[in-house]
């Protein structure tokens, strides 16, 4: 029997892991992604945060059917798992952030790394606006 680390579900509530809405005015992007992470190791997905797998290399012709087979299965599964993962980002986001970063086709890792961006940028305007307030 599959365990929820080897099939993780598009049912389980981030909520419950992450009871808070991830917004730029809030800066509450550290401890989103570090509780995201844990999540993401919860569930066996992490490596979803991470660049994806290469392409895998051609095999002999007399392999090549065999190995187009596994390779998409392979990757179907690996589109599906990324699904899940992109769905759990997706529903932390405040709306204003997700139209921000919002991607066709792009792969959490992707999202997770323009989150990543998006978020140090904004902090570095901040420290540099902040003392530009105090003097107001």
């Amino acid at each position: 029997m599959a365990s929820m680390s080897d099939k993780p579900s598009s049912t389980i509530n981030i909520k419950n892991a992450v009871p808070f809405v991830l917004d730029l005015d809030q800066m509450n992007y550290d401890i989103w992604r570090k509780l995201f992470e844990i999540h993401c190791i919860g569930y066996g997905v992490d490596h979803h945060l991470q660049p994806p797998p290469s392409v895998i290399a051609e095999q002999p012709d007399k392999d090549k059917d065999k190995a187009t087979a596994e390779s998409a299965a392979t990757k179907a599964t690996w589109i599906r798992t990324d699904s899940i993962v992109k769905s759990w980002m997706y529903g932390t986001l405040s709306t204003t952030l997700l139209h921000m970063i919002f991607k066709k086709q792009a792969s959490a890792y992707e999202i997770w790394e323009r989150l990543e961006r998006v978020f140090r940028d904004n902090k570095a305007s901040k420290i540099i606006v902040s003392p530009e307030k105090q003097v107001l």
